[in-house]
């Protein structure tokens, strides 16, 4: 019986913290937009090489890149670009190259990314450059800089934070079982 406790108490203090860590599914509903209205209403244009990625639990995913080319908003070689977690969510990949429409969001104004607005592998976007090339020359970077000290470093954090919790879980559950088995 008391094994049987113990598995339960176990079960449940994983299962709840594995099961606040799984992203919720949405669907993702875009609607067609050209590239010269991405052009437009997006603060940062750019293609860029993604150089690392960090979960922050706050923002979603932050992509740290290197930029190759600059048709607006980018003329640093290095730029942080935020991507909400959900069905919008850009599938980066470290090492890829992308093209990037990005735009200024909250009180600091980080810029923000998701497949709505345009953003895609470079691979896939030839034609998409080719139109931007006749809007705005792209530009190699102008700025020299490095923000990887900029990127959020919360996975770590989060995961000894969620540690912690299973760990204080499951000393409730031992006390709770020996002042049972007292009575």
């Amino acid at each position: 019986m008391n094994r049987i406790i113990y598995i339960f108490v176990f079960v449940i203090s994983f299962g709840s913290i594995f099961n606040s860590l799984a992203p919720h599914i949405y669907a993702c509903d875009c609607k067609g937009s050209t590239v010269e209205g991405s052009f437009g209403k997006h603060d940062a244009v750019f293609e860029g090489k993604v150089m690392e990625i960090q979960e922050d639990s706050e923002k979603g995913q932050a992509i740290l890149f290197e930029v190759k080319a600059n048709w607006k908003g980018a003329d640093t070689s290095q730029i942080i670009i935020y991507t909400n977690l959900g069905s919008c969510m850009v599938p980066f990949t470290k090492g890829e190259s992308y093209l990037v429409f990005s735009s200024k969001r909250g009180t600091n104004g980080q810029l923000y990314t998701s497949e709505c607005s345009g953003t895609k592998q470079l691979q896939r976007a030839e034609n998409d450059v080719s139109v931007l090339n006749h809007i705005a020359k792209g530009q190699v970077p102008t700025k020299q800089v490095n923000v990887e000290h900029a990127m959020p470093n919360n996975h770590r954090t989060r995961s000894i934070i969620m540690l912690g919790l299973a760990f204080f879980v499951m000393g409730i559950g031992v006390l709770i079982i020996r002042n049972k088995r007292k009575k």
